[in-house]
């Protein structure tokens, strides 16, 4: 019998072997550094949890029903989705805001194998993460040799956000989705970027600027020749269905479609121009111009987005999708009248990894500022979140 046993083990482990290195040599390298970053993010994020000081009072704490050593991932807006996950959004309506296609997916796959719904969604946003790792590897094979792709990825894993990718955010999920999009986009297949799109569309708001970026690559392709555009570039306009399918919802269920776009305004997000036009708003500026100003371009969030605006810029030169969307995306968010969460959603800009890594490669004294920045940032970041403070 434990002769069977063993024979069984090691036949297990044989076809392991054999599934591993089936695996392209170049994907099996950004598996074993995204499994290492992984666990050390993994590691230093329960450290601290245990070792430093929570925030007093916890007013993000999550709900008590989740189990203690999954907690630290669940504050702040993981706290709404774990919140959408299990009641829906009738009993507090003010969540409409948050997208709905992450809650979706956990609460379905907690109920098909009726488990955890909080561990379910983490396992869940490991898997978008390995996903979207892959993606964004492939994507910068594209135009870079191997030594830059994984540079650029590692300079992805490593900007101060990323512990978002571990937490119950969207982060993951979009990144599993507008990824792909660009990286069909980019090998001509529109009908797979467009599907892509359209389910990041439903995952958050920005999902909806996939559409310039694609159009822009379909474009490009063609040389910009209208004569070459054909009736295939109608699949893009599957990119909005997502948006119009939460809509209906709203329909639906509350009786207004817009909804989400009301309910902004309870989460200080409204449109850059009505906040201008505030009674008041712009009073501070002239009374005493040079410190509020100098107070605004110093503001890291501030600081962040013009730093990536002008990766966006340079990433033009790349191909001009990348910059369209970096360049879209920064426009989008910074619509909502606030920089709150900026250097969060700059995470997903994805393309200005690749200049970055470009200009990394180039100059050992941008490659080592970056380590060094990004590293410490993370470390603090990490330690902000998963003790309950607001850190994005």
């Amino acid at each position: 019998m434990d002769l069977l046993v063993k024979h069984g083990q090691k036949s297990n482990l044989q076809s392991v072997k054999n599934l591993w290195f089936k695996i392209p040599k170049e994907i099996r390298v950004v598996l074993l550094i995204f499994l290492l970053w992984k666990i050390i993010l993994t590691l230093f994020a329960y450290i601290a949890a245990t070792k430093l000081p929570t925030s007093l009072p916890n007013i993000s704490h999550p709900q008590s029903e989740i189990d203690h050593l999954l907690s630290i991932w669940f504050y702040w807006d993981a706290k709404w989705y774990y919140s959408i996950s299990t009641v829906g959004y009738s009993p507090n309506k003010d969540l409409v805001v948050f997208f709905p296609l992450l809650p979706f997916i956990t609460r379905f796959f907690a109920n098909l194998i009726n488990f955890n719904i909080a561990l379910v969604g983490l396992v869940l946003n490991s898997i978008f993460n390995l996903v979207a790792v892959i993606f964004i590897y492939k994507l910068a094979r594209l135009d870079f040799d191997k030594k830059t792709s994984l540079r650029a990825l590692i300079y992805f894993l490593i900007f101060p956000t990323a512990i978002f990718l571990l937490a119950f955010y969207t982060e993951s999920l979009f990144l599993a989705l507008s990824i792909p999009s660009l990286y069909y986009a980019r090998k001509g297949n529109f009908v797979k970027a467009a599907i892509f799109a359209m389910f990041a569309s439903a995952t958050r708001m920005q999902g909806i600027v996939l559409f310039l970026p694609l159009l822009t690559e379909y474009l490009e392709q063609r040389k910009f020749k209208w004569k070459k555009i054909k009736l295939d570039v109608l699949w893009f306009g599957l990119v909005p269905v997502g948006l119009f399918s939460y809509m209906a919802y709203l329909k639906a269920n509350f009786g207004n479609p817009i909804l989400f776009l009301e309910y902004q305004k309870n989460w200080d997000r409204v449109f850059f121009v009505s906040k201008l036009l505030r009674p008041g708003f712009l009073l501070p500026l002239f009374q005493n111009p040079i410190p509020v100003l100098f107070k605004f371009f110093l503001a890291p969030t501030v600081l962040v987005t013009i730093f990536f605006t002008g990766l966006g810029v340079k990433a033009l030169s790349i191909r001009k999708s990348y910059g369209v969307y970096v360049l879209v995306s920064i426009l989008f968010f910074i619509s909502s009248g606030t920089f709150d969460s900026a250097i969060r959603y700059c995470l997903v800009l994805v393309p200005g990894f690749f200049v970055l890594a470009k200009l990394g490669e180039d100059n050992p004294l941008v490659e080592n500022l970056v380590i060094v920045v990004f590293t410490l940032f993370l470390a603090l970041f990490t330690g902000s979140y998963v003790n309950g403070y607001w850190a994005n």
